[in-house]
């Protein structure tokens, strides 16, 4: 037989039905239950006498539901560093569940589709671009798509992100060089429908990579043109002649 329930704060026998404490005004529907076997629980218990389970503090579930926006993306970005991709998209779209209307998080999510080959990004990134209307972040994530259309073949749509960019922000400070890029992005569209260049040699080149292998190219070819047996050469005559100044001094 069920024992029957009693009020928390001042011990008062409870009826099943009813909604308030008749001694104290304490509310029934604020008792703790374990949830596992519907036991009462106390406010300091940390478990349950009747089966054991381990009872979450007040704190704890407080802190788990109020996990922020930035909580999910900078723990999504911890794992994208490490080489867990996997896990940094499931961190997003865990956020995305609880924060659909956030642009910042959906923005995330299509970037790291986009980094990973994944044509889903496009759809993510214009849901994006929708949520974020307002927000300066926008202009990022239209060039992000844009090179996501380029990417998968997609020119026009593409020349349409990177012109939008360039009509809405020409006439405005520029110091984050989004024009300037879009405008590189344009012309190495061209490019690649051209057949001239790859969109990964665009992309490399957009990044500053290509600079680096000229630059090894360049010591290459210095390797190749220098002399090391006559520069070899040249110093022993050197290191000769001082000898016989110093014998002439003697």
């Amino acid at each position: 037989m069920e024992s029957q329930s009693k009020c928390q704060k001042c011990g008062e026998p409870l009826e099943p039905n009813w909604k308030l404490c008749p001694e104290c005004q304490e509310p029934v529907s604020q008792q703790k239950k374990c949830k596992k076997c519907g036991q009462e629980l106390k406010e300091n218990w940390k478990a349950c006498p009747a089966c054991g389970v381990k009872i979450q503090s007040g704190t704890a579930r407080k802190r788990i539901k109020n996990k922020s926006v930035d909580d999910y993306i900078n723990k999504a970005s911890e794992y994208w560093c490490k080489g867990n991709q996997d896990k940094a998209i499931k961190e997003l779209e865990k956020g995305i569940s609880l924060y659909p209307s956030d642009g910042h998080l959906v923005y995330e999510l299509g970037s790291y589709l986009f980094f990973k080959n994944n044509k889903d990004a496009i759809p993510i990134l214009t849901k994006a671009l929708k949520l974020l209307e307002f927000d300066p972040i926008k202009v990022v994530a239209l060039e992000i798509r844009g090179q996501a259309y380029t990417k998968f073949g997609m020119y026009n749509k593409a020349i349409a992100d990177f012109e939008e960019v360039i009509e809405k922000y020409d006439d405005e400070d520029d110091s984050d060089g989004f024009v300037e890029e879009a405008t590189k992005w344009l012309e190495g569209i061209k490019q690649i429908k051209a057949g001239e260049i790859s969109f990964e040699e665009l992309n490399n080149h957009m990044l500053g990579l290509d600079e680096d292998d000229e630059d090894d190219e360049d010591e290459d070819d210095f390797d190749d043109d220098f002399d090391y047996d006559e520069y070899d050469e040249d110093d022993e005559d050197d290191e000769d002649d001082e000898d016989e100044d110093f014998d002439d001094e003697d």
